[in-house]
Formats: structure tokens, sequence, C-alpha cells
């Protein structure tokens, strides 16, 4: 489960998974939700928990341009979105 509160600044695009884990490491953040707040975000029904499916932009990179996380922050902060 991928942290929310990152901004543009620290995540500016998608990344594969193994990118965000080096992240983590190397800039000593935490990307990730550890397991115990994942499953108390699960059971809260808060819909603090959302999944995102989405084909890839090339077969190297998930988000090349970044034009998906900006989509998808622009739609979880626009009214319309503030459901999810």
């Amino acid at each position: 489960f991928l942290r929310a509160d990152g901004s543009e600044a620290v995540l500016p695009k998608l990344l594969r998974r193994q990118e965000l884990e080096q992240m983590e490491e190397e800039r000593g953040i935490q990307v990730f939700l550890t397991p115990e707040e994942a499953v108390a975000a699960l059971r809260s029904l808060s819909r603090e928990v959302a999944g995102l499916t989405y084909g890839w932009t090339s077969p190297d990179h998930p988000d090349v341009t970044g034009e998906y996380l900006s989509n998808a922050r622009r739609f979880l902060l626009h009214p319309l979105g503030e459901h999810v």
C-alpha cells in the first residue's frame, strides 16, 4: 500500500515498486504503509484505501510522463473524487 501523502516533488510520476523501495532506502522516507497501518486502514471502513489499475505507458515504465499520477491526484482533489 502506497502512502497518499507523497507530494509531486517526492513522487512526480508513478514508479515501479522496485524503484519505490529503492527510494525508501536511499532517501530514508516511508513510501509504503506498514502492514499494521494497511490493516488498520482496511478495517476502519473509512475509505482510506483505494486501488488503481491501469496499463503501463511503455514496456519499461508505468508512467513515463507523469500523466497518470497527475490525473489521479487531480481527480482525488476534485469534488467528484472526494468520495474515494
